[in-house]
């Protein structure tokens, strides 16, 4: 039997109410250092062979509340350029789940494509968001990008996993720690880790948004994060104890800047922090993780003589996997295949 996640072992008050299910075998994911430039890196995505990332993390407590409920299959919504898709796909096939995937058209590159094809090998069902799809909504509804108290908790439990990393001696305190954000829930739930971790100095998280001011305030509608933080404090006293009345008072803070480009649209920037990851040997994506890496290396000046850590999110599938997926002859169906090769022309 797995040994359960230090959330649920430093406050087993919380045990009851937050179902877990062990779905990624390399946690804690590893640090490293990287001497050209003198920072650190959480490694997540190297969090499980078959699809690391930060959606790997949320969907094990997802889908083990959803396993908790009796439930056999869900619904959960991206775009066309989805990693939380293809983590639904992957995580949910594994937990025994079926999956119903529902796409909107966004930007597609040719790797994201062939994502699309593995999971429909893995036998999630792909649908195009239109009135077609309003009798779908009666299945169990997991938000975009696993935006639910639940896979908040993932990261809750990721920043004590950091904490206890820094007090073995892992790697030292970071005063800063970049990640990228689009619903927030993944820095938020990281800032309440680190609180309730007692680390001091506390970190401060820079939150590098990556979504367009729109999307950005379309969060106003999913105060998911606000709501997990109520609910540790209402279900731990010491939980209660150790974090504020609200998110905002948590040490998270925004850093703008690269948040104007829609999706599909790469910044020169965003091009070259791509490439020297990439030298670095860290694969990145143009939607988020570069994002943040390419703010992370405009602010190089301001940290450079601060300990500072990026935290990898971005999860990617094997190549083995997508050449199998590939060579299946699985096909997409009909209308996701002509708004696919829409969005690839596009491109």
């Amino acid at each position: 039997m797995s040994e359960l996640p230090l959330l649920l072992r430093r406050f087993p008050e919380l045990a009851p109410h937050f179902p877990w299910t062990p779905l990624l075998p390399e946690v804690p994911t590893p640090v490293t250092f990287l001497p050209e430039l003198g920072l650190w890196v959480k490694r997540d995505d190297l969090a499980c062979p078959r699809y690391g990332g930060n959606k790997a993390r949320k969907f094990e407590w997802i889908l083990g509340e959803l396993k908790a409920q009796k439930k056999q299959h869900f619904l959960t919504f991206g775009g066309l350029c989805s990693n939380h898709c293809t983590a639904a796909a992957i995580y949910g096939r594994a937990a025994g789940l079926d999956v119903t995937l529902c796409f909107v058209p966004t930007p597609l590159q040719e790797n994201e494509y062939k994502e699309l094809l593995l999971q429909a090998h893995l036998g999630a069902r792909q649908v195009l968001l239109g009135p077609g799809t309003l009798p779908l909504l009666r299945l169990p509804r997991v938000p975009p990008a696993g935006s639910t108290v639940a896979g908040v908790m993932g990261y809750v439990n990721a920043g004590l996993e950091l904490a206890e990393q820094v007090r073995q001696g892992c790697l030292p305190n970071p005063e800063l720690i970049y990640i990228a954000v689009a619903t927030k829930g993944t820095a938020l739930g990281l800032a309440m880790g680190l609180a309730l971790s007692g680390l001091e100095p506390l970190p401060t998280l820079i939150a590098v948004e990556t979504v367009t001011p729109a999307w950005q305030r379309a969060r106003l509608f999913l105060p998911t994060p606000q709501r997990a933080l109520q609910r540790l404090r209402a279900l731990s006293p010491e939980a209660q104890r150790r974090l504020p009345e609200s998110v905002t008072a948590l040490a998270c803070e925004s850093r703008k800047g690269f948040d104007q480009e829609p999706l599909g649209i790469v910044s020169a920037p965003v091009l070259a922090a791509l490439r020297q990851a990439q030298a670095l040997g860290l694969t990145l994506d143009t939607h988020f993780s570069a994002r943040a890496w390419a703010a992370l290396q405009a602010d190089r000046g301001q940290w450079q003589s601060k300990r500072v850590l990026f935290w990898h999110t971005h999860g990617q599938a094997p190549a083995e996997d997508l050449t199998a997926a590939e060579e299946s002859g699985v096909r997409l169906p009909p209308a996701l295949e002509r708004a696919a090769q829409q969005a690839l022309r596009r491109h």
